[in-house]
């Protein structure tokens, strides 16, 4: 692992955002799985172009230009989740995690990645590859070019439809947190060899618990609470996650155990410790990584905190907050709230 300025990501091989070191037969061998894939998801892909016509109107497919290898245009392809009209609202930013533009169904092809199906054609066509560096906007590419040089050293390579942002970013991060990745994978890249199996297996099964995970929140009983609507991704934290606060000696106390979250509230097994609207509290999150135990801390302001009055509830509050920082909001959305594929 290494840190860049508090934000923390895994050292990702070279191969994933370059894309190089391919073969002929490689590059056959990738056009022939993505032709198989195509015909494995073609069902999914129809239930979800119906739902989608139906949801939200036409056109289903969205098609933009991109930058491709060598620098060369070419058509991407995904399911629409933007309204009409979003991609010149856009331009060369990155899209808010709430943005208006993000249609309701758009929201949930988006956390799940399922929007980017139709993207298997354009690795069949050869195109794209599997694995490497996501397409990006000729828009995104002269606003960031004098910031970002690594975009601009990798035209020689073919656009990936699974790239190291997908893996390793909620769509939610902000901008300042992927340039900070960006610079991460620029300057210290690692030296693993490629598995391509291994990391396809891995997005295959990540992509599955998430979409169930979202799935059976929705039509879990306990989604919805009484004078507050929760109807935004939630977890069981399984007693990983604290909420702690820091004083200004440096002491922590702690709040309280976090039962359940999701990205704008929690619930809470309160102790005797008063907490208020304005409060900066820290989500402190215990994972396992190769053998160790890791913390990973995220900085949120209290918003408002309510009581539960049900049966059973008898020392648990409804904490709702906001992080703090674009890193406390990565850190709750990657390691709290499980929203990337790795």
């Amino acid at each position: 692992m290494h840190s860049l300025e508090n934000v923390t990501t895994t050292a990702i091989p070279p191969w994933l955002y370059q894309g190089g070191g391919r073969t002929n037969f490689s590059n056959l061998l990738e056009r022939i799985v993505a032709c198989g894939l195509l015909i494995l998801a073609s069902p999914i892909m129809l239930m979800v172009a119906i739902t989608l016509y139906f949801a939200q109107g036409s056109p289903v497919i969205y098609s933009g230009r991109r930058i491709g290898q060598f620098g060369q245009d070419f058509l991407i392809r995904k399911f629409r989740t933007l309204e009409n009209g979003a991609e010149q609202r856009v331009r060369g930013q990155v899209l808010q995690a709430r943005s208006n533009d993000v249609t309701p169904l758009g929201r949930y092809l988006r956390a799940t990645r399922i929007d980017e199906l139709p993207q298997l054609w354009n690795v069949a066509m050869g195109e794209m590859s599997l694995f490497g560096p996501r397409p990006i906007r000729h828009a995104f590419f002269h606003e960031h070019r004098d910031i970002l040089p690594c975009i601009v050293e990798r035209p020689p390579y073919k656009p990936g439809l699974i790239g190291p942002v997908q893996l390793y970013m909620p769509h939610g991060a902000s901008q300042r947190i992927r340039y900070r990745f960006f610079r991460h994978l620029y300057l210290r890249p690692n030296v693993e060899p490629p598995n391509s199996f291994r990391l396809a297996a891995l997005c295959g099964g990540a992509m599955a618990r998430l979409g169930v995970s979202l799935l059976m929140h929705h039509s879990a009983p306990g989604a919805w609470l009484t004078h507050d609507r929760r109807q935004s991704y939630r977890c069981k934290t399984e007693g990983r996650v604290t909420l702690t606060r820091h004083g200004a000696d440096g002491e922590k106390t702690v709040i309280g155990n976090v039962l359940d979250i999701d990205d704008h509230a929690c619930t809470l097994t309160s102790v005797d410790v008063a907490l208020s609207a304005g409060d900066v509290v820290v989500f402190e999150v215990r994972r396992k990584r190769r053998g160790l135990w890791q913390i990973r801390s995220a900085r949120c302001r209290v918003v408002r905190v309510n009581p539960l009055n049900r049966p059973g509830t008898k020392h648990e509050v409804l904490v709702f907050f906001e992080p703090a920082s674009d890193v406390g909001q990565y850190v709750l959305e990657r390691y709290i709230l499980g929203k990337t594929l790795l």
